[in-house]
C-alpha cells in the first residue's frame, strides 16, 4: 500500500537545497509572499506525508524561481520504471 499523500517532496528538497535554503528559510520567504506554510509543513510536504494544494505549489514555485513543471520532471519514467519492476 502507498502512504504517500504527494509525489513532489522529493523535488522540493532539491529544488530548496540546490537554492541553499534550510525548511525554515523557504518557509519565511514563503510567508513573506503571502504563503501561510511554515517549516513543519515543509517539513511534511518533503518527507510525502501531507498533501499539497495547488496555490501552495504555485508559492513555491515563486519563491524557489522555478515553473511549476519542474516539480514533476521525470515521474513518467519514474512511474513507468517503478510498474515494470512490479511486474516482474
Amino acid at each position: 500500500m502507498n502512504t504517500k499523500r504527494n509525489i513532489i517532496g522529493a523535488r522540493l528538497r532539491r529544488i530548496r537545497i540546490a537554492n541553499d535554503l534550510s525548511q525554515k528559510q523557504l518557509a519565511i520567504y514563503l510567508q513573506l509572499s503571502g504563503s501561510e506554510l511554515d517549516r513543519a509543513q515543509i517539513a511534511k510536504i518533503e518527507a510525502g506525508i501531507r498533501k499539497i494544494g495547488d496555490l501552495e505549489l504555485w508559492y513555491l514555485s515563486l519563491v524557489l524561481r522555478v515553473g511549476v513543471e519542474r516539480f514533476f520532471e521525470g515521474l513518467e519514467a519514474e512511474s513507468t520504471e517503478k510498474h515494470f519492476k512490479n511486474q516482474a
